[in-house]
């Protein structure tokens, strides 16, 4: 049996109109489609006209709660998967935001969301490298909630739709971002322990090594330093 969703009058079938749907686009995404597009779309709409909502039953569970079981629950009778929980709230964190997005009084996010989407197939014609359309709706949601007082302009949405450039790369970076991940494994603090003499040596050098790596850039810094308050001087 599903779960209700937010109250609405006798006689209004929205709501239940609403989770046919929302089932039908798990069966969808359990077949190869991607139904998320069109899902944030009718979650938009449904919050914009009330019918759902961001507010919490005596379970403690809200609309963005509910709606996500009911298209996890027909995506999972025909996918070969099961969700965890971590993507579970992400997933229905995402789905929050587009109901908070909904309900905001003085924009029409219906609007904004048909602006969005052809705002984002005029740039995909164009070859130019996006952000996944559902998560194009997610961003766009969460840049006009911190911004409630007027619609989002087209540009502010293409920067929402385009895909961020990759941060350069360097040697510093990646032996920072691999001696976070060999910490993580020391103290436990991931979940995974391994404080194995292999692991903590291996922890150890590569944080000596970033270190080295710094004192030769700070002494580097300082040397071009000094010679520009030299030049200076001399002129």
């Amino acid at each position: 049996m599903s779960q209700s969703l937010a109250h609405s009058p006798n006689n209004d079938h929205r709501r239940d109109d609403l989770v046919k749907e929302v089932r039908s686009l798990g069966a969808a995404a359990a077949a190869g489609g991607d139904s998320l597009p069109m899902l944030a779309h009718h979650v938009v709409r449904a919050a914009q006209e009330g019918i759902i909502t961001t507010v919490k039953d005596t379970d403690g569970k809200d609309d963005a709660h509910k709606l996500y079981a009911e298209y996890a629950a027909t995506q999972s009778k025909k996918a070969v998967h099961t969700h965890t929980d971590g993507g579970t709230k992400a997933n229905v964190s995402k789905l929050r935001k587009l109901i908070e997005f909904g309900e905001m009084p003085i924009i029409d996010p219906v609007d904004v969301m048909n602006r969005t989407k052809a705002i984002r197939d005029e740039l995909h014609d164009k070859e130019i490298k996006l952000r996944p359309v559902y998560a194009s709706y997610v961003e766009v949601a969460r840049e006009q909630l911190d911004n409630p007082g007027v619609a989002l302009s087209d540009e502010q949405i293409k920067e929402c739709v385009s895909k961020p450039e990759a941060a350069e790369k360097t040697l510093e970076k990646e032996l920072s971002s691999i001696h976070k991940r060999l910490e993580k494994l020391v103290t436990g603090e991931g979940g995974l322990k391994d404080q194995s003499s292999e692991i903590i040596q291996a922890e150890e050098m590569l944080r000596s090594r970033l270190a080295s790596m710094l004192t030769k850039s700070t002494d580097a810094f300082y040397a071009e330093f000094t010679a520009g308050a030299n030049q200076a001087e001399a002129a």
